[in-house]
């Protein structure tokens, strides 16, 4: 095991006899169900490899007769009682299953499902010398430069393997800097090769609304510019004056979904309510409390102004933008956030006033966790769960929805859960990619357990997984962007696939190392080791010195 840097590690990882070495042709022998798969793996192989690829359909892919001058990659369809696992892991989340099987003239992947296939690919790619990496693998037919089949020299092993949570996630912050559609597209590359499979957008925020709305034009033509943006994270009510904009149109979106969907990603939308929404408070200025002309932020932090929930137009405008995104979003989910939300403005809005005493409520947390339930119920109704965010409405909150853990301890999310509710986990001390790693280090990012011992064993079946947010105050560039990923993000990749009890800090720290080379050659930016590991005495002095996000 030791000699095999795959991350995230599998979790049945068996290292046999001898090694294969790739000779000069190779034939990829696939089961039907599995051909788009089996053209993905021959786009990999031509890019990093000068060898004679081709591919044979069969519905029987074990009849083959093995040739001494070519590699065999047997790509065959398996019922579930043939992968054997664990029975102490949940079994739950086995449709990402798959074996990978390299003898000394063969590779074999067996999985029940497309993605299992796919996943297996991925473990493949890992195998081969950094030198040789490949981020996008679906779309790019590369011919390489120079004859490497030599260097190819994989050891015989069998990975039976299959993740632990469905929920293996990132998300992306554009509300605050708008990356663009490239930009998105290479993270998902990234995501694939590390086995995640939810990317949740972050679409709209205080500082720009970044989804086109049909039937509400102004959103973008208004709510996605703004004239500055703080000068940092820590002067953040000074502007620096220079306009910021963006936003995807809805063709923009269903290109990425697409581009998403093809490296088994689903991408998740988030529409902040009610806080966070001054971008369409100055789009649509009856949408809040105050009769006034709003600005798209220039300043981070929390904001006073939101939605008026009192407001009658308020709640059949958040209807119309959510039934436009519940169209063109197939996912089952839409997050409506939820979070950091003042009261202030609506303690002194008659209508908010008058919209509690119509609703018999007794004060404005409980009106927002009215309205709350009312969207999560609204979205339930279309075939959509809600997800929102574990500030003070999850006590209360509908159990249709999926509460996200992300402040206070995690305890205060049990008793959801004991009643059947989902969870997702990305603490903010450990799974916000935004803040320094002199707080946040990779050891702690690695070492966090999300399920704490003292929780019954069964609980963690609603726990749907886990997930790493990329908040954009800091991130102007997708270089800044990659350095703030790269590498906890692989530590949250491996925990959200690795049964606990098969995570190795000591042998993760060797495939981190392995897995900077890649990102090296791929010109892909990363933290360094004294950056992401710092001495307790080094950590020490940059708290003093530095601030949370510096």
């Amino acid at each position: 095991m030791n000699s095999v840097s795959i991350i995230p590690k599998p979790n049945h990882l068996n290292l046999l006899d001898g090694s294969c070495k790739v000779p000069k042709n190779i034939k990829i022998i696939t089961h039907v169900n599995f051909h788009s798969q089996a053209e993905i793996l021959k786009n990999f192989l031509n890019s990093v490899l000068n060898c004679d690829i081709v591919i044979e359909t069969q519905k029987d892919t074990q009849k083959e007769t093995q040739k001494a001058d070519v590699l065999c990659i047997n790509i065959e369809k398996i019922d579930g009682s043939q992968a054997t696992f664990s029975s102490s892991e949940n079994k739950s989340h086995i449709e990402g299953n798959y074996v990978l099987q390299i003898e000394k003239e063969r590779i074999l992947i067996l999985s029940r499902y497309e993605k299992g296939v796919f996943y297996a690919i991925q473990s493949l790619r890992q195998l081969f010398p950094p030198s040789l990496a490949k981020i996008n693998i679906i779309n790019k037919k590369e011919i390489p430069k120079e004859n490497k089949k030599d260097m190819i020299n994989f050891p015989c092993l069998k990975i039976t393997d299959a993740p632990r949570f469905s929920w293996r996630g990132l998300m992306v912050d554009e509300g605050r800097w708008f990356l663009g559609k490239e930009a998105i597209k290479k993270v998902l590359d990234y995501m694939a090769l590390l086995k995640l499979n939810k990317f949740h957008w972050h679409l709209t925020e205080d500082q720009g609304w970044r989804l086109e709305i049909e039937e509400f034009p102004k959103l973008t033509e208004i709510g996605s510019k703004r004239s500055g943006s703080p000068k940092s994270r820590h002067m953040y009510k000074i502007s620096n004056d220079i306009p910021h904009q963006g936003y995807y149109s809805q063709e923009d979106v269903k290109e990425i979904i697409s581009y998403a969907k093809e490296r088994y990603i689903e991408i998740i939308p988030e529409i902040e309510l009610p806080g966070h929404s001054q971008a369409a408070l100055a789009a649509y200025p009856y949408l809040g409390c105050k009769e006034k002309q709003y600005d798209v932020s220039t300043r981070w932090g929390v904001h006073k102004d939101v939605y008026c929930l009192g407001n009658p137009k308020t709640i059949n405008f958040l209807k119309e933008v959510l039934d436009e995104v519940v169209e063109l979003f197939p996912s089952d989910f839409v997050h409506i956030g939820g979070d950091e939300v003042p009261k202030k403005r609506w303690k002194n809005c008659p209508k908010c006033q008058q919209e509690i005493k119509n609703l018999g409520l007794k004060d404005e947390q409980e009106l927002q966790l009215y309205y709350t339930n009312y969207f999560i119920d609204y979205l339930h109704q279309k075939g959509k769960r809600s997800i929102v965010w574990n500030d003070e409405v999850v006590q209360g909150l509908d159990k249709n929805a999926v509460c996200q853990f992300w402040r206070g301890n995690i305890k205060h999310v049990h008793s959801f859960i004991e009643k059947g509710g989902k969870l997702i986990i990305s603490p903010s001390n450990r799974y916000y990619l935004d803040i320094s790693y002199h707080y946040t280090p990779l050891k702690q990012t690695y070492k966090y357990k999300p399920v704490p011992n003292k929780w019954e064993q069964d609980l963690e079946k609603n726990i749907l997984g886990l997930e790493g947010e990329m908040w954009g105050e800091v991130i102007t560039s997708l270089n800044k962007l990659e350095w703030n990923i790269f590498p906890r993000l692989l530590a949250i990749a491996e925990s959200a696939w690795t049964h606990q009890k098969n995570k190795n800090y000591a042998l993760f720290k060797k495939s981190v190392k392995k897995f900077l080379n890649v990102l090296k050659n791929l010109g892909i930016n990363h933290a360094k080791k004294e950056t992401y590991s710092p001495s307790w005495l080094k950590r020490m002095f940059l708290k003093l010195r530095k601030g949370y996000y510096d």
